[in-house]
């Protein structure tokens, strides 16, 4: 609107107020998305111990395995 008309003082008070809002928006998600990438590096460091991932992937399938003696054995 301004390139039609330069003195229209509506169209330019209209493109200072969705300015300021976008800026804001802006604003807002760099608050929201701030520290992201450490809190997902923080959960990375913390690594399940290797041998107690093993432990409770033989108790799940010695489940599993039980569950389906169960199933087979059925008359």
């Amino acid at each position: 609107m301004l390139q039609f008309d330069p003195e229209n003082k509506s169209a330019r008070q209209q493109l200072v107020v969705a300015s300021n809002k976008l800026r804001e928006q802006r604003q807002k998600e760099k608050q929201m998305y701030a520290g992201m990438f450490d809190k997902l590096a923080q959960i990375d460091k913390q690594k399940v111990n290797p041998s107690s991932s093993y432990e409770n992937f033989h108790e799940i399938v010695c489940c599993v395995l039980v569950v389906v003696w169960d199933i087979v054995s059925l008359p």
